[in-house]
């Protein structure tokens, strides 16, 4: 099975994938059924709404398992990835348990981008972190991040310090919803993640002088209740 359908198959038949749902304040909804949809975007063939998946690690950040990118953007080596790709650095994403909470947060970014509504930055970021250790809680998986430690870099510090506090708060949200119904990230519970992805360097407006990441659709295409619409 190629790693198109294979991420196709994990949206659509994962429970752990089906019972992340959640609102925050300043997002589209983040739902199980949302993630289903989304699935209709990956093939192994050309068609409309395509979201194109590959295995390389010149297109991941530094440290990172998989990234999306909802626009062409440059990498290695003169190298550019296609509008709408989800990068992956090797198979084992998605053939490791332990190792789909990355990946479920790339397609949380891919579903913000498909809603075609933009949020912040930093909103978005929250989300996609909560919708991670929400999936990762569900499948069993989840770890609190480790305590910073004497010798760590002060970046170092700074992000175990972030994911311990995305840790904190979707296990909250999971707690008041265990078997993955729909919860509302209250408002306290938003400022916290957001003030974690400001920790780590999310700041309002991205490198291009815009608010927000792109939310132009997948393929010129937008998600409106459940149906894809031509933009």
């Amino acid at each position: 099975m190629t790693m198109d359908l294979e991420v196709r198959n994990f949206l659509e038949s994962d429970p752990a994938v089906q019972r992340v749902n959640f609102t925050m304040g300043g997002t589209s909804g983040v739902t199980g059924a949302g993630f289903r949809t989304l699935a209709d975007c990956f093939s192994e063939t050309p068609i409309a709404r395509r979201i194109r998946v590959t295995t390389n690690p010149a297109y991941v950040t530094p440290h990172a398992e998989a990234e999306y990118s909802p626009w062409s953007s440059r990498r290695q080596n003169g190298q550019s990835t296609f509008r709408d790709t989800i990068a992956v650095r090797s198979p084992q994403v998605i053939s490791d348990p332990a190792r789909r909470q990355p990946l479920l947060h790339e397609l949380t970014h891919a579903l913000f981008d498909a809603h075609g509504v933009p949020i912040s930055i930093r909103d978005e970021e929250s989300a996609a972190y909560l919708a991670g250790y929400l999936f990762a809680m569900h499948s069993g998986t989840a770890t609190r991040a480790d305590a910073p430690a004497p010798g760590d870099t002060e970046r170092t510090v700074r992000r175990k310090s972030a994911h311990q506090e995305f840790h904190d708060v979707a296990l909250a949200v999971f707690r008041r919803a265990p078997q993955g119904q729909l919860a509302t990230v209250t408002r306290e519970e938003r400022s916290r993640l957001r003030m974690a992805c400001g920790v780590i360097g999310y700041r309002m407006r991205w490198r291009s002088g815009g608010q927000t990441y792109s939310a132009d659709g997948i393929g010129g295409y937008v998600l409106r209740n459940g149906a894809w619409l031509r933009r």
